[in-house]
């Protein structure tokens, strides 16, 4: 699992939609669907219940968000700091 599969996984969560997760993170489609299968595979869960074209996030896949959400904000942070010591 790298920062790139959470950032991936956050922008399906948010869109709620692969393929516009792909165009916001200008990246195509089946590498949005690889990066998730990735973290199913990497935590041995489902992370989205996909009935059709639409998906839903499961348990599993609510507790990772909190925990992406989480740590992508603390790299946002870690980045700003160490900029801000660069002035």
């Amino acid at each position: 699992m790298t920062l790139r599969h959470l950032q991936i996984f956050i922008a399906v969560c948010e869109t709620m939609n692969m393929t516009h997760a792909a165009r916001q993170l200008h990246i195509s489609q089946p590498s949005i669907t690889q990066a998730i299968h990735e973290l199913e595979d990497h935590y041995g869960l489902l992370l989205f219940h996909r009935l059709g074209r639409r998906i839903f996030v499961t348990a599993a896949g609510q507790h990772l968000l909190q925990y992406a959400y989480q740590i992508t904000s603390l790299i946002k942070k870690t980045e700003a700091g160490m900029k801000s010591l660069q002035n």
